[in-house]
């Protein structure tokens, strides 16, 4: 009884099979589903229409009477697919009067009744089959049809009876004859889900939206999709105060299975006022966010550099051995002559750690010359690992560690091209006062390149 709440078969004469009419065809086409012929086009187009899932049987086929029941052990059913399938005792089958299955409830119908050119009349079948039981039988079968995944998420209990009148109204369509008999039908009503019974409180779609709606506002949204308000006071908490506040005690209609609680009713009452309506709101939070100085210090020198027309360069920061000599580092900013390097590098060309940005970055720049890209300035803002600092690698300060490349066509002095660094440095490092010293920095050509320094810190190159 619970696996099969209502059951309802109505019969159905004067049936010529043949094609359905185009306009119906079309129909089909534009839904993604194959036109057979127009009395199982029609059975579809009321199951895309009303998501009430049907199946039609020839009744020449099918011995007086239907019965709902489980299958036994060993019992086997071959299905439309041309399949024979082997069935257990948790599938729910449709049998005729004499105990014969002739298909599997809310998954697809038997071979043996199937509505063939000859048919003439039909036994439309309409019913609730409980979700669980349907969908753990379309996954043992591996057998997931449109009707299973309808049935699966739940189908209206009272919407039998207007899915057969609107079967009857297509069909006529091709079977000017059609005749409607009177059909069998068997409700039990105490398996059916009972529709739900939400409380919505006006204050809350008005939290949850960031809107101004008054009750009657969200009375008319609801009622206008067939749910039935009443109204009623339901108590609203204010900080430590509870007050009683607007709301409304809401009946889902039948059709509605998915709404179960009340924030489904603030979604639709979103829906229907518009989502572009929605004032923007930032959540608050009890825990505190935000940048870092660092971070923002960061992101400052970043802009500012991209604003003067360079571009990021973010080298791997993995080198390869020798890679700080050909650079000059080791006898400038790494005088212990030796880096950090990993135990086990997936190539020997990044191995080592670096201790400056000057490598990556002239491997870059070596790698924009020999494609001809001469006019591009690139810098970097990164971590380095300075072994001497500590054992463990860790982050070193991004203030300290900037490196800056351009070409120009002519011979800069040392001031002209570290203005736009300085300007930087004084944005992001107020308390550091740049120092340009007149020497060269190693591995960079002498008469075109220079050097910052902050705090006794190398800060870039120029060349």
């Amino acid at each position: 009884d619970k696996a099969c709440a209502r059951f309802n078969v109505t019969v159905m004469s004067g049936i010529v099979v043949g094609p359905s009419p185009d306009h119906l065809a079309r129909r089909l086409l534009a839904a993604g589903m194959r036109p057979i012929n127009n009395v199982v086009d029609a059975s579809n187009l009321v199951m895309l229409e009303t998501n009430q899932p049907n199946h039609a049987y020839d009744a020449a086929k099918v011995a007086s009477g239907f019965r709902v029941r489980f299958a036994t052990t060993g019992e086997r059913l071959a299905t439309l697919d041309g399949t024979n399938r082997a069935l257990t005792t948790d599938d729910l089958l449709i049998c005729d009067g004499d105990d014969r299955a002739i298909g599997i409830a809310g998954v697809m119908g038997g071979a043996n009744t199937e509505i063939s050119d000859v048919t003439t009349e039909i036994a439309l079948e309409t019913a609730w089959f409980d979700p669980t039981t349907v969908r753990l039988t379309s996954q043992r079968l591996a057998l997931r049809t449109e009707a299973s995944a309808r049935f699966e998420r739940g189908v209206d209990p009272q919407g039998v009876d207007y899915s057969v009148a609107r079967f009857a109204a297509i069909l006529r369509q091709s079977c000017p004859k059609l005749v409607v008999h009177g059909g069998a039908s068997d409700p039990k009503t105490k398996h059916l889900p009972k529709p739900a019974v939400i409380s919505l409180r006006v204050a809350q779609v008005n939290r949850v939206l960031g809107t101004s709606l008054g009750a009657r506002d969200v009375s008319a949204v609801l009622t206008r999709i067939g749910f039935d308000c009443s109204p009623k006071k339901i108590a609203v908490k204010k900080g430590s105060l509870v007050a009683a506040g607007p709301g409304f005690s809401v009946n889902v209609p039948s059709w509605r299975p998915d709404c179960t609680d009340e924030i489904d009713l603030v979604e639709e009452v979103a829906r229907h006022v518009g989502y572009e309506t929605l004032g923007k709101r930032v959540s608050q939070s009890t825990q505190p966010g935000g940048l870092s100085p660092l971070q923002q210090r960061r992101r400052a020198l970043r802009d500012l550099v991209l604003s003067f027309g360079a571009s990021e360069a973010m080298p791997n920061p993995f080198l390869a051995p020798g890679d700080h000599e050909k650079a000059g580092v080791v006898t400038s900013e790494n005088r212990s002559g030796s880096a950090l390097s990993l135990e086990n590098p997936l190539v020997a060309e990044e191995s080592i750690l670096r201790t400056s940005l000057r490598p990556g970055m002239l491997k870059a720049v070596a790698f924009n010359l020999a494609h001809r890209a001469d006019h591009i300035s690139l810098f970097e803002l990164g971590h380095v690992y300075p072994i001497e600092r500590c054992v463990k690698p860790r982050v070193g300060s991004v203030k300290k560690w900037c490196f800056l490349t351009s070409f120009e066509s002519r011979r800069l002095t040392t001031p002209e091209v570290w203005r736009i660094a300085c300007v930087c440095v004084r944005l992001t490092e107020r308390s550091l006062t740049p120092k340009l010293p007149q020497f060269a920095l190693p591995a960079l050509s002498p008469p075109r390149n220079s050097a910052a320094r902050f705090a006794d810190n190398c800060s870039g190159g120029r060349n």
